[in-house]
């Protein structure tokens, strides 16, 4: 992650004029003052912004780590079928459209930006995955997952 969560803004990790690193790959070296080693300021362009869309993930996920232990897998599995339903993802019979809705998450989220968060194309429209995607036993598993991709993504 390149941008501080706490303040929004982007890290700063070389000096834009001599190309110098604040900081040594060991890490045994942090400048501690606004220079690098030869003295040029620390000048930040203010076009630069941090990534929106991982903010607004992450800000989501500390509201469901929150109210981690007011989570219900059969609840959010009741409220998504319903979501599904009321956007026309659900045939009359009863099944899910998952290559449709899996389609439309990656149009809506734009496939750079899922893929910033390790969510591929490619890995859930196969079979196996598409199959439990929206089983009640594993909504549990896919809050973890995405817990832990956000936790990554932290720190």
């Amino acid at each position: 992650m390149n941008f501080c969560v706490k303040h929004k803004i982007n890290l700063v990790k070389e000096c834009p004029e001599c190309k110098e690193l604040y900081a040594d790959i060991k890490g045994q070296y942090l400048s501690l003052l606004p220079i690098c080693k030869n003295n040029h300021i620390v000048q930040v362009p203010e076009s630069e912004c941090y990534d929106s869309f991982l903010m607004e993930i992450i800000d989501d996920f500390k509201i469901l780590i929150k109210h981690y232990g007011k989570l219900d897998a059969d609840l959010f599995m009741d409220k998504l079928i319903i979501a599904l339903g009321n956007r026309g993802y659900i045939h009359y019979k009863g099944a899910i459209d998952k290559i449709r809705v899996i389609e439309d998450l990656f149009t809506f989220f734009d496939v750079s930006n899922l893929e910033k968060i390790g969510v591929y194309k490619e890995n859930l429209v196969k079979h196996f995955k598409i199959t439990k995607l929206f089983t009640r036993e594993n909504m549990v598993m896919v809050i973890l997952r995405i817990s832990y991709l956000v936790m990554k993504l932290i720190h």
